[in-house]
């Protein structure tokens, strides 16, 4: 998730994020863009312009067939948009935090429901179109879209109304096939999919 026009404050206790940038792991193929050290990354403080996400990308094999789960940002400003406009639940970082910490915390705020406890994959990270540099891990798991629930954030509605409405940060999360999931998900973050198949030996 990203700030949006507007913003006057999250809950669940989700305060403002702070720019900072994650540790490059040793050893991670080039193309992977400052992927993380180890599960233990943790951010430092650097140049004011960079924000860093972290985030899960949970799979499963469905009949034979890979699916991801992805996330659909709430809001008005997101309402009409599907192409193109998915995400994998993430959310930004500040300063100390372990990287894989926050991207199991923001899984839990994003979804309404724990990542799975077992070890993560590590997808590395990509630079979004605005700047903000994503990391993602992968972790096998399931969950049923109809009991997912999102954390939520206060916006002024509609602009200069003076009125307060609470959207939800996700409205909604799907299962897609990887075909499916490269056309819905930010161009930025297709890669990750792209990881997760060589990883995984498909």
């Amino acid at each position: 998730r990203g700030a949006k026009p507007g913003l006057r404050r999250r809950s669940a206790g989700v305060g403002s994020r702070g720019p900072f940038v994650g540790r490059a792991a040793a050893g991670s193929p080039a193309e992977w863009l400052q992927p993380p050290r180890s599960a233990d990354a943790i951010c430092e403080n650097r140049a004011m312009d960079d924000r860093v996400s972290a985030g899960i990308l949970l799979y499963r094999s469905q009949a034979g067939q890979l699916e991801v789960l992805l996330a659909h940002p709430g809001g008005p400003f997101h309402a009409k948009k599907d192409l193109g406009a998915w995400s994998i639940p993430k959310g930004e970082i500040e300063a100390g935090e372990e990287l894989l910490d926050v991207a199991r915390r923001e899984f839990r705020e994003e979804t309404g429901q724990p990542s799975p406890a077992h070890d993560a994959l590590p997808l590395g990270a990509v630079r979004q179109r605005g700047g903000k540099l994503v990391h993602a891990w992968a972790l096998e798991g399931d969950l049923d879209p109809a009991a997912a629930h999102s954390n939520t954030f206060t916006l002024e509605w509609p602009p200069g109304s003076g009125r307060l409405e609470a959207f939800p940060e996700i409205d909604r999360v799907a299962w897609f096939d990887l075909d499916e999931a490269r056309a819905r998900l930010k161009d930025a973050q297709v890669p990750f999919l792209d990881r997760l198949v060589g990883a995984l030996g498909r």
